[in-house]
């Protein structure tokens, strides 16, 4: 079971999202970006306070103390027990191996 506590690795930590900056965050997308948002994904938000499967989040990385994307569930586990994940890292921090195992 998920709790609201950080995830940390080495080289990162990943800080649970609330809903106040899930709304600031969808506030702030353009109209094209806010339009592809689910709006039953949105319905969830009404109903959520720490629910890690629809708030995601915050991918810091530990040496600077800066975010430098977002991550999250694609859902719950099946009944095979495997989750599948969507992350994204800004631009300016791609290609520094923060999705490869080392």
């Amino acid at each position: 079971m998920l709790n609201d506590a950080p995830i940390e690795t080495r080289r990162l930590r990943l800080v649970p999202k609330t809903v106040a900056a899930v709304r600031a965050h969808i506030d702030e997308m353009n109209a094209d970006q806010r339009a592809q948002v689910s709006s039953a994904w949105l319905a969830q938000l009404d109903v959520s306070t720490v629910d890690l499967w629809t708030l995601g989040f915050a991918i810091v990385d530990r040496g600077t103390d800066a975010v430098i994307g977002t991550c999250g569930f694609k859902g719950p586990p099946g009944t095979d027990g495997i989750v599948e994940i969507a992350y994204g890292v800004t631009p300016d921090q791609q290609g520094k191996g923060y999705a490869t195992p080392n």
